[in-house]
């Protein structure tokens, strides 16, 4: 094909619409890989993000319950339940001193 008649053939896929292919600008690969990397991340980090809630609302939940082991509960939230319960009655003892 004769340098002309290329310049004539691609003006006619763009006036024409057949091969809009052939005109669509080239994207760089490093930009394609950023943009595909961080939608990645933005989505593990969400699910890692909704594993964590979930995870600190059972263990919200076993402690203020005060589940014991064979309900749910842990060694480290019936821990958290009674020093929570101390912090609880000298806070009580305090009020009533005032």
């Amino acid at each position: 094909m004769s340098h002309g008649l290329h310049y004539f053939v691609q003006d006619y896929y763009k006036v024409s619409g057949q091969h809009y292919y052939r005109n669509l600008p080239k994207s760089d690969v490093r930009v394609i890989i950023l943009v595909v990397v961080a939608l990645l991340s933005w989505f593990f980090h969400s699910v890692q993000y909704s594993k964590y809630q979930r995870a600190v609302k059972l263990i919200k939940r076993a402690t203020e319950n005060n589940l014991s082991l064979k309900n749910g509960g842990t060694k480290q939230t019936i821990e958290l339940y009674r020093r929570a319960s101390e912090m609880y009655d000298e806070h009580i003892k305090e009020r009533k001193l005032r």
